[in-house]
């Protein structure tokens, strides 16, 4: 139900004529009477209408007109005269106390309230609001759309003022009387920016930044086309429509722990943001301004290293408060570093779950008859990741205290002497400072050759394409680029890639289940052989570039044959492969 909210007040109004945007209301007592003729003239007619009054008003303004001297009725007979023009609406007058006293101010507030349903569309005349009420419709329009799910469509107030002093409009002929409507409903915004920043400060959650920004581009990109602008502009106002994206990626990335994508993702976000703050397009939403500064701050140490970036990314979780996605994101960025210093192959899961073994191992001291799975068919290398002295006590130390905190926050604390409820952010804090040391003064370009672990069955070369690899693409892939694994495609997935639709108008959709795949089953320094549609195979090559992975495709020569068959020349044409070439970059 769409609903025109108003006030009246006990002044003596003069008659002029209100303008807004093209529109113009003539020969008007009311704001409440121009208002309701733009609406009806541009088909948005109100399905009701509500005029709250003092009692005072009430008499004054609702009953009759207190000024006698335009000669026109109260608004009560001026709206019923509107009635045939809006379909019949339901025309209310509501009577609320002085807000003289705090009591009477809450009930200002709940009688306001009272008047709003489900749903609602709003349109809010704030014009005769007295002292407070302004403010007070505010208030209570933004607690009506969270709590009523209303939706304010706008809020105006009609600048009489601008004309000069009552004595001074008197004097003008009525032709020369235009008074400006002006549409505040830009700043109910404002309180979904407060809550917005607030929530993103305070918590990380981007979603209503997110969804605030891409309504501002919006609204900027229509005033710039309707004013001609410097086309440029719409360019600048685009970046803030990739920060928000970007934005909501990183947050929830963090969110849901994606540990392979947390790294791209924080240095995609400080790229925007240092475009979008060198352009100063954030000056297009003023209310971004201050959450811009906060995020060029947060995150210009970001891109250092793949571990440096972990540390600052469980900064970021302690200082929201997310201290659970914290602890699990740092054990296994830890367990990555394990993998890492010693050669061993950080997405596999035998890997992982020997490197977060040998913690274990190493402080409890747990003889090798007792070692479980991976580490038990793996003692060779298990060995030597725990007698190795490229690791300090305190790495393992650190591990093993991590692991025994996200043990107990991710069981909810079923487990003997779980941990108080305010520990978790001052062990996060120790766990940062403790890590922060160790991968500062033990870069992993510092390893000793002897130490790491031979990278032996570990390359792999994910196969993208619609035919069987030949023995001389094997061979070469063995012996030249030390592939040792070859992932072909799930049959699923296969039947997709042999048949691309052609009548599909973006593959964005299409291909997600891909590129997850590619995600889960490679590792950077990986190989991918991508050959098929050409759409598909730029999504995938730009996927795999971006990620690490190597995206290569088969070279062939072509040799034609000549036999004669029963007198009959046959030609025959063979394609041989020659070798993989890299895809290159422009």
């Amino acid at each position: 139900m769409i609903k025109f909210l108003s006030f009246l007040g006990t002044n003596k109004y003069e008659v002029c004529n209100y303008l807004y945007q093209d529109k113009k209301a003539e020969n008007c007592c009311y704001i409440q009477e121009a208002l309701l003729k733009m609406l009806i003239g541009e088909d948005k007619i109100p399905d009701k209408v509500v005029v709250f009054t003092t009692s005072r008003a009430f008499e004054a303004n609702w009953i009759k007109n207190a000024n006698e001297e335009c000669r026109m009725p109260g608004l009560k007979y001026t709206l019923e005269n509107l009635k045939k023009d809006m379909n019949g609406a339901d025309v209310k007058n509501v009577i609320i106390p002085d807000g003289n006293n705090y009591k009477e101010l809450w009930e200002i507030f709940n009688i306001i309230l009272s008047e709003i349903e489900n749903g609602d569309e709003l349109v809010f005349d704030i014009t005769h609001s007295y002292r407070f009420l302004p403010m007070m419709a505010f208030l209570v329009l933004n607690y009506a759309r969270m709590i009523k799910n209303c939706r304010v469509t706008a809020v105006f107030y009609g600048g009489f003022e601008a004309l000069g002093t009552v004595a001074q409009v008197k004097q003008m002929p009525l032709e020369k009387r235009n008074a400006p409507v002006f549409e505040l409903t830009p700043f109910i915004e404002v309180f979904d920016w407060t809550i917005g920043v607030d929530r993103y400060l305070n918590t990380g959650d981007a979603s209503l930044i997110n969804n605030l920004t891409l309504s501002g581009v919006k609204a900027a990109n229509r005033e710039i086309l309707k004013s001609g602008e410097n086309k440029e502009d719409l360019k600048t106002a685009a970046l803030l429509k990739e920060l928000a994206a970007k934005l909501q990626k990183y947050s929830d990335t963090v969110f849901t722990c994606r540990g392979r994508k947390l790294f791209r993702a924080a240095c995609d976000l400080k790229g925007i943001i240092e475009e979008v703050a060198e352009k100063s397009a954030h000056d297009f939403l003023k209310p971004l301004a201050p959450v811009m500064q906060k995020l060029y701050e947060r995150f210009r140490g970001f891109g250092r290293s793949e571990y440096e970036d972990l540390i600052e990314i469980v900064k970021w979780c302690r200082d929201n408060k997310l201290y659970q996605q914290g602890l699990t994101i740092m054990e296994e960025g830890l367990i990555g570093y394990i993998c890492d210093v010693f050669g061993l192959n950080k997405v596999d899961l035998n890997d992982r779950e020997m490197a977060s073994q040998c913690a274990a191992i190493k402080i409890r001291n747990i003889a090798e008859e007792k070692w479980k799975s991976p580490a038990k068919e793996n003692r060779e290398t298990a060995r030597l990741v725990i007698n190795s002295s490229r690791l300090p006590s305190s790495f393992w130390n650190l591990m093993y205290s991590i692991q025994n905190a996200r043990n107990d926050i991710n069981h909810a604390g079923w487990q003997k002497n779980p941990r108080n409820e305010t520990s978790f952010k001052d062990e996060l804090d120790s766990f940062i400072t403790t890590a922060e040391s160790i991968i500062l003064k033990a870069p992993l370009e510092a390893k000793p050759k002897e130490e790491a672990i031979p990278r032996e069955k570990r390359r792999k070369m994910l196969l993208i394409f619609s035919h069987n690899m030949t023995e001389e693409q094997i061979a070469e892939a063995k012996e030249d680029m030390e592939v040792e694994e070859f992932i072909s495609l799930p049959q699923a997935l296969q039947d997709k890639w042999s048949d691309i639709p052609s009548q599909m108008e973006s593959l964005d959709e299409y291909m997600r289940d891909m590129l997850n795949w590619i995600d889960e089953n490679a590792a950077p320094g990986d190989y991918a052989l991508v050959e098929g549609d050409f759409g598909a195979a730029y999504m995938v090559v730009c996927h795999c570039k971006k990620n690490g992975i190597i995206p290569v495709y088969s070279t062939t020569a072509r040799k034609v044959l000549e036999e004669n068959l029963d007198g009959e020349v046959v030609t025959r044409r063979c394609f041989r492969h020659v070798r993989f070439r890299v895809y290159g970059d422009l």
